[in-house]
């Protein structure tokens, strides 16, 4: 099943607010949910929009796990179609010598001994919980990444914008937590990928679920202070992401949004997090909310 939507008849009325298509990007298993719970909305009549599903686990266990959280094995494989969902792949295994000459680059990232045991392990699930396992899987398929998000733009933005009243550019919100090794090591490298593919009049949003919402652990919380600090240092002064070769890509976020278990205020639980992130995500893939979004620059987080 194709994940594009399209508004039909209400979209060619001249009066309906011009709208750029969406592609929502979530990293991570966590978070994945939310590309359920969109289409339990009814989000089929709303503005052009992909879901991408980017992980570290097999397809299958990624089915198995939703079917597990109580929804239909028939509904995840409709919603998130094999076609749609990427896998991040491990660059090591077993035999892998990080001393050989050509592999000496992957030190910038597997830098540790104890890190070198788990990138050896073959058995260890996804990243293990390690923010270097993801990076180091990000950087590895990058070239396969962009690959996969070209595709899916130009499958986005090969329609009649004249009917559709498309905006140039695409809006793409990139979804995850901060807790594991996939959502920490993996995203600004996953982002920089979509920037590399994206028109230029795009916009990418970063959307971060903190990992005091889901009651995370103190190896969370370092995860997640590393990786926003590595965000800040990246995109401060135009300096951009450097990957483990040297080569330096342009920084991708233009907005980093963080949702944290309280404001003083109100408090949130893993649920609440879902269901904003749904909310908010389901504002843009409205035309008239997402017209009033760009043409005010705020963001309904």
């Amino acid at each position: 099943m194709s994940i594009i939507h399209q508004k039909g008849t209400t979209m060619t009325n001249p009066a309906t607010p011009s709208c750029h298509p969406v592609i929502v990007v979530i990293v991570g298993t966590t978070m994945t949910e939310i590309a359920l719970i969109l289409f339990a909305l009814g989000m089929g009549g709303c503005a052009n929009f992909i879901i991408i599903v980017v992980d570290s686990i097999e397809y299958d266990l990624l089915v198995l796990r939703l079917v597990q959280s109580g929804w239909s094995e028939d509904d995840v494989k409709r919603v998130i179609p094999r076609s749609r969902y990427f896998q991040l792949d491990s660059p090591f295994d077993r035999g892998f010598d990080f001393s050989a000459p050509l592999n000496a680059t992957w030190k910038r990232i597997i830098h540790e001994p104890a890190l070198e045991r788990i990138a050896q392990d073959p058995s260890s699930p996804g990243c293990a919980g390690t923010p270097a396992m993801g990076r180091a899987r990000a950087e590895s398929c990058f070239v396969e990444l962009g690959t996969f998000f070209r595709q899916a733009i130009q499958e986005l933005t090969q329609i009649r914008t004249e009917a559709l009243a498309l905006k140039p550019g695409v809006l793409c919100h990139v979804v995850t937590t901060l807790r594991g090794g996939t959502g920490t090591g993996a995203t600004e490298i996953v982002g920089a990928a979509l920037r590399a593919e994206t028109p230029s009049e795009s916009r990418i949003i970063l959307r971060l679920a903190m990992p005091d919402i889901y009651l995370g652990d103190t190896r969370a919380s370092a995860n997640s202070h590393a990786t926003i600090h590595s965000l800040q240092a990246d995109h401060r002064f135009g300096h951009g992401v450097t990957m483990h070769d040297g080569r330096i890509l342009r920084a991708p976020f233009d907005l980093v949004i963080p949702t944290f278990v309280s404001d003083g205020a109100l408090s949130l639980k893993p649920l609440d997090v879902l269901r904003l992130q749904c909310e908010t995500l389901a504002s843009y893939l409205d035309p008239e909310m997402q017209s009033a979004i760009l043409a005010r620059e705020v963001d309904c987080t």
